[in-house]
């Protein structure tokens, strides 16, 4: 019995490696760490920071990288302008309008960002490119600048004017969408293997003569997995209160988040 156990014991890593090479056989590329964080300010002006660390294994596949946004719970009658103004946002104006900055930490990789409403059968998405609450676009890799094995850092922020109903640190049902309340959330899909996801919400402080956020419930974070017969399976991912004198941050970390998982964080404004 002995044997057998230290017989399982020594073949049980390696199974798990064979596993693991065998679901990446077929992608250009996994996620060592992806980190999102979003910053909420007092008068719902919102930061969105995406850092993406890829490891390649496909150069000769790597032409683009999928993404979107979707701002349907921002302030009632919340748009965006041409995606094309957007991508012109000078850096001074971020605390005032729509903008978006990409870069890569290896020189070169990235030619373009291109508006693309995508979906994942290759059809045009017209439902969502009708939708003037909603932006899809492709990041262009140039992959004759990369090599098998290599690691990059893709990071790209968005600046959104009123992404939430508030207005001088309280929320404004006056303002907040019909079809939404004080119940907030900020959510990713997981759509590429991922060894680790870091999940960071951080909300303005107020200065000496103001209170800052009021919650009925602070920041929650569950990890969302579709099951067979359409069941979900919703569990709990303890984070941390990573606070300091600027921002109320809560962190939260997902170790090997399973494809189309929903990684998902709720929070309630007190009305």
């Amino acid at each position: 019995m002995t044997d057998i156990l230290k017989f399982i014991t020594n073949i049980f890593p390696n199974l798990i490696r064979i596993i693991k090479m065998f679901n990446l056989n077929n992608k250009s590329f996994f996620i060592n760490e992806y980190r999102k964080n979003v910053t909420v300010y007092k008068n719902g002006h919102g930061f969105i920071i995406n850092s993406i660390n890829m490891h390649i294994l496909k150069p000769n596949e790597m032409n683009e990288f999928e993404r979107y946004i979707n701002i349907e719970d921002s302030k009632k009658g919340n748009v965006f302008p041409e995606f094309s103004d957007i991508l012109k946002c000078k850096k001074a104006d971020r605390f005032t309008k729509f903008g978006f900055w990409c870069s890569c930490d290896k020189t070169d990789v990235i030619h373009g960002i291109e508006e693309k409403y995508w979906s994942s059968d290759g059809s045009e998405d017209n439902r969502s490119k009708r939708n003037p609450q909603i932006i899809k676009w492709i990041i262009n890799f140039n992959n004759n600048t990369l090599c098998k094995n290599d690691k990059i850092n893709i990071t790209y922020t968005m600046s959104i004017p009123n992404m939430f109903p508030i207005n001088n640190f309280m929320f404004d049902k006056n303002i907040c969408p019909d079809s939404f309340n004080s119940d907030m959330s900020s959510a990713l899909r997981v759509k590429h293997y991922s060894e680790k996801l870091v999940y960071t919400i951080a909300f303005e402080k107020g200065e000496e003569n103001e209170r800052g956020m009021d919650f009925d419930y602070k920041p929650k974070c569950y990890r969302i997995t579709e099951k067979p017969n359409r069941n979900m399976n919703k569990k709990p991912i303890q984070g941390k209160n990573m606070s300091d004198n600027f921002y109320e941050r809560y962190e939260f970390t997902v170790k090997k988040p399973k494809f189309n998982d929903l990684i998902k964080i709720n929070w309630k404004f007190k009305e």
